[in-house]
């Protein structure tokens, strides 16, 4: 089974959690896997060999963004469970001023930008419009399980599945 992880950086303005206002999260334009190609998505990538989730999303992180993070500045919030493999999606937040400079492309010639949490583009992954103010606002106790049936990646993709 695929196991995958994605993460959301959450920017405010404001030092003081939880009385912060969120308003960004930090996307990448994805150029492969071909179904994904043009569409906003997460920050992450699969899990490796005898490597746990939290470990893969940040070093995923890092990889994408060159941005720093550790382990303990991530919330595990949802597992999609699906036949294609699981995806563990995580969040953290940050004061956008304190981030300072970071790449607006990685390696791959992807673009990393900031992205409005309440208008998120139009050529965004599906799941993603309910995912990322899911993890923006939710307080939880621990995180939640959602079971896909579907057996393709039509159910996370624009205009299919409909």
């Amino acid at each position: 089974m695929k196991v995958y992880v994605a993460g959301f950086l959450f920017g405010h303005e404001y030092d003081s959690y939880p009385f912060m206002k969120t308003e960004k999260v930090l996307l990448v334009r994805k150029l492969k896997p071909k179904w994904q190609a043009g569409y906003w998505n997460a920050i992450g990538g699969k899990v490796e060999d005898g490597e746990m989730p939290i470990e893969a999303m940040t070093r995923e992180f890092k990889e994408e963004t060159c941005i720093n993070t550790s382990a303990g500045e991530w919330e595990h919030m949802v597992t999609l469970v699906g036949p294609g493999g699981n995806v563990f999606f995580f969040r953290t937040f940050v004061r956008v001023s304190a981030l300072g400079d970071f790449p607006r492309k990685n390696d791959n010639g992807e673009e990393i930008d900031w992205q409005k949490i309440d208008s998120l583009p139009e050529n965004t992954l599906t799941n993603l419009t309910w995912l990322v103010p899911f993890c923006a606002y939710q307080k939880l106790e621990h995180p939640i399980f959602v079971h896909e049936d579907m057996d393709d990646n039509k159910w996370q993709t624009p205009g299919k599945g409909q």
